[in-house]
């Protein structure tokens, strides 16, 4: 490919891959045209040379003294974008969960723009089914969640009568397996003592509360000392907003009493001296997981080995629901997927059996 000449398009150059900028010169910058991160969830070099050729447009405009009308055309997906973002129904959603729609959000309107941003009536099952399998080829995962947003989006546009059918209701789509993966002892213990090694306390820590509290990563960075009275840990989960009271093991315990209590929140950055930003967070974890070498090992598998850690031990499904959060209706079927089956649950299993035939016994 030939040298691209787009104004103020810079390409950074990485390890096996490119990122894209749209960067004016020093003398724009402190006029208030800041750099600007282009094509950030695709990484398509056309979808950054649009987005560039944009900029350069509201750039040129201003130039002329002119102003650029930039409201999305009605009945067209990003038309259909900003109505739902400005929704009760959208402002109620968790932050986290927020974030995750922006991002496929973000790709849709991309998607759209790609195509003209044809109008809405236009997209049939066929147009969402393309969109699926090319995306399904590179990042499955991401490709089910992009279209489970499409179709929440579309719906909208079914309610506001854009539309006769939801183009994207009954998508043929395979939805890769759950995550199965568990920490063992080990893996925790060798985690725990490379992150000292190195330097990173915070990160031992978070994955000690991880390990033991079941919660989501959003939720233990943000704990804090205040959170954690007469051993206990009062959570109020970031995501479903569910209030829990979580006792704190003994060996939990006594790792947070080797800790410093000074700052507010118990996992704080060595570098900044403040609470981890998620970014940085799974940047330094990774860094410490792969040099264990647990590089097929996340973070958030932590909260599904929290889980199998009590099933193993016997609680029930109401008891391990009353420490990750679910609800207790729904929280067999999660287990489900939390909680894989197990050589030691089948151990603990026969041992109860074996026992209660014993008691049967006696009491015959």
């Amino acid at each position: 490919m030939g040298k691209i000449k787009v104004r103020y398009l810079v390409i950074k150059r990485q390890k096996g891959h490119a990122l894209y900028y749209w960067q004016p010169t020093r003398l724009l910058r402190t006029e208030g045209w800041l750099t600007r991160r282009l094509a950030e969830r695709t990484n398509d070099l056309s979808d950054a040379i649009r987005e560039a050729e944009s900029f350069n447009a509201e750039l040129d405009a201003w130039r002329k003294g002119e102003t650029v009308d930039t409201a999305p055309k009605e009945g067209t997906i990003p038309w259909l974008i900003q109505h739902y973002q400005q929704s009760d129904k959208y402002s109620e959603l968790a932050a986290s969960t927020r974030k995750n729609y922006d991002k496929n959000l973000k790709e849709i309107e991309a998607w759209s723009a790609r195509t003209g941003h044809r109008p809405i009536s236009a997209i049939t099952p066929m147009v969402v089914e393309k969109l699926y399998k090319s995306l399904k080829l590179r990042a499955p995962h991401q490709a089910a969640a992009l279209v489970r947003v499409l179709r929440l989006l579309l719906n909208r546009a079914l309610k506001l009568r854009l539309i006769d059918y939801n183009p994207a209701a009954k998508p043929e789509i395979s939805t890769p397996p759950p995550r199965h993966q568990v920490w063992s002892d080990e893996d925790i213990a060798a985690v725990i003592s490379r992150s000292e090694e190195m330097g990173h306390k915070s990160i031992a820590v978070a994955v000690m509360l991880a390990a033991y509290l079941g919660q989501r990563q959003e939720d233990v960075l943000k704990l804090s000392w205040t959170m954690f009275e007469g051993g206990n840990f009062k959570v109020r989960q970031q995501k479903t907003g569910r209030f829990l009271e979580v006792p704190a093991a003994k060996p939990l315990l006594a790792y947070l009493n080797q800790n410093d209590r000074s700052a507010t929140t118990i996992v704080v950055s060595e570098a900044t001296q403040r609470p981890y930003k998620p970014d940085h967070f799974r940047h330094v974890f990774s860094q410490i997981r792969d040099a264990v070498g647990l590089k097929g090992l996340q973070f958030r598998d932590l909260r599904r080995t929290a889980a199998v850690r009590l099933a193993e031990a016997g609680c029930t499904a109401p008891e391990i629901a009353a420490i990750t959060g679910h609800k207790i209706e729904t929280t067999q079927r999660i287990l489900d997927t939390y909680v894989p089956r197990t050589a030691p649950m089948a151990r603990n299993a026969i041992k109860k059996l074996e026992k209660n035939k014993k008691r049967s016994k006696l009491e015959g």
